[in-house]
């Protein structure tokens, strides 16, 4: 007897004998695992996610009871929060049904060329948050007003602009205008809110933006200097969504299938970001 099995990200799929293990089921569809100790159960770098639930695109239920039982080898090598998300050792699971299995990055032997760098060209450069020197008055008898209007009213009346302050500046804000004799560097985001107050020192802090490039299979994210317009850094992944299929009408379909797998495409993409901003900030 054979089964469907369909390997994610590379989208390597075919008909696989009962009973062959994982790993043996992707070296016949061409899709090169870690495996350091050449499938003798040892290492615990064959590590890949059954995916559950019916995939249209394929027409295939997937889950892992579609597989063998762990093995104690594997207990002991996968982490108990592994096994509840759904990892297995490809090289001691062994195929009882239709399978679709997502292949982490760093266990996939051959990795995705990823493009990270293109062209450089000029621009006006023109950032999303800008830097406002104020030199604002002290409170006296006669001028009571609340410190977030004292910060906001020059701005309106110079630049014409009807501004929010964000919650966690309010609450530092009476003490960084004491602290500095109300002489401040105020960040204003698309001149529509105040996201930061601070010391107006000679040397400020540099202002960073991340820009992300959310493509279907990659994502990659760009460090840029907002003074500048400069990349400062820059870092790429595996969009972790292709595990719920290779193109968008197959994610949207997914997503259609029951309440709550929109979240579950959402977190994916959430946490790839996060992943990469970890990256390119470090």
């Amino acid at each position: 007897m054979t089964y469907q099995v369909i390997f994610q990200p590379s989208g390597n799929r075919g008909k696989i004998e009962a009973e062959q293990s994982l790993l043996d089921a992707a070296r016949t569809l061409s899709v090169e695992l870690e495996s350091v100790c050449g499938g003798a159960g040892v290492c615990g770098k064959c590590k890949v996610k059954i995916m559950e639930g019916y995939f249209t695109r394929y027409d295939v239920f997937s889950t892992q009871d579609h597989l063998t039982l762990p093995t104690s080898e594997e207990i002991e090598l996968l982490e108990e929060e592994e096994r509840k998300e759904g990892f297995r050792l490809a090289c001691l699971s062994r195929i009882q049904g239709d399978l679709v299995i997502y292949i982490p990055p760093e266990v996939e032997r051959a990795k995705q060329l990823i493009l990270e760098e293109g062209r450089e060209r000029e621009f006006n450069l023109r950032p999303s948050v800008e830097g406002v020197y104020q030199e604002l008055p002290a409170p006296t008898l006669q001028d009571n007003r609340g410190d977030a209007e004292r910060l906001k009213e020059p701005l309106a009346e110079e630049r014409g602009l009807n501004l929010f302050i964000d919650y966690a500046v309010l609450q530092e804000l009476p003490g960084v205008l004491r602290a500095e004799n109300f002489h401040v560097l105020t960040d204003v985001w698309q001149e529509k809110e105040i996201v930061r107050v601070m010391p107006a020192q000679k040397t400020r802090p540099r202002r960073y933006g991340l820009a992300v490039d959310i493509g279907t299979t990659t994502v990659a994210a760009y460090l840029c200097d907002l003074d500048s317009g400069e990349t400062r850094a820059q870092a790429s992944n595996v969009n972790a969504q292709v595990a719920y299929g290779e193109d968008i009408i197959s994610r949207i379909t997914f997503c259609g299938q029951k309440a709550g797998n929109r979240k579950t495409m959402q977190r994916l993409i959430v946490d790839t970001v996060n992943e990469l901003a970890q990256k390119v900030t470090a």
